[in-house]
Parts: C-alpha cells; sequence; structure tokens
C-alpha cells in the first residue's frame, strides 16, 4: 500500500480508499514504503469495495475494475472516461464477482510471460501512469 500511495502521488491522482483489510496508514510498513507520500494524498478507509464503487458512481466517477477476465477490455485501447476511479482487487483472489459487475467496465493490462498479472502495486503504476497521460 505505501508504494501505491507513492504512485498515486507522483502520478498527480487524487484518492486511495482502502477497503476491507487492506493496510493503510498510519501502519508503519505502509509509511516506511510510502516514503512521505501518506501525508500528500488522501488516505480513506472503507468497509466494503462494494459499497465503496456504488458510492463512487453516485458521485459522478466512472468505476474500472483491473482484472484479467472474459469480460476485460486492454486497458490501453480504451479511452479513459473523467472523472475515473480504478478498482485493484486482493493480491491473491482479485476483485470479487459482485464488485466486477458493479463496475461501469473491467479493464486489463496485457502481459506476455507464463504469470496472467502483476503484484498490485505495479499494476497500480502501469494503470494509472496510463490513465493520466
Amino acid at each position: 500500500v505505501g508504494s501505491v500511495l507513492r504512485t498515486v502521488e507522483t502520478a498527480g491522482a487524487g484518492r486511495v480508499i482502502c477497503c476491507g483489510t487492506t493496510p493503510a496508514p498510519p501502519s508503519p510498513s505502509v509509511l516506511r514504503a510510502a516514503m512521505g507520500c501518506a501525508d500528500l494524498v488522501t488516505v480513506e478507509r472503507a468497509p466494503s469495495t462494494l459499497e465503496t464503487v456504488l458510492e463512487l458512481r453516485r458521485e459522478g466517477f466512472s468505476v474500472w475494475a483491473c482484472e484479467t477476465t472474459e469480460r476485460s477490455v486492454v486497458l490501453f485501447d480504451t479511452p479513459p472516461p473523467r472523472p475515473l476511479a480504478l478498482i485493484f482487487g486482493h493480491e491473491e483472489f482479485g476483485v470479487s464477482v459482485d464488485v466486477l459487475e458493479a463496475c461501469d467496465a473491467v479493464v486489463e493490462i496485457p502481459v506476455y510471460g507464463l504469470k496472467n498479472s502483476l503484484n498490485v502495486a505495479n499494476a497500480v503504476a502501469v494503470a494509472l501512469f496510463d490513465v493520466v497521460r
């Protein structure tokens, strides 16, 4: 999460919402990895990813889940709407089906090796910098 906060700050994005059991500041390990960026990014906590997606949509955000599924489209081929919220899943389990169904779109980062995904911090960096360019 600390690496995600660094990426969000350097990309100029405004907010990170940590859902469920995701660690967040003031966790010492998060603060250490954030390298001072935890104070520069708005960090919120929310108990439910699904409720967060629904609230973001009520606020006027388009919401994209970053996940490899049968319905996903390639991130790089899809012009991002504004405002946009990106949803990233659990390192092991990904984004849940109910959250995927609540999102406006599901996008994937193409991979070319044997593994089918990046870790969350790397996926955030790739997706966020593509969206803000």
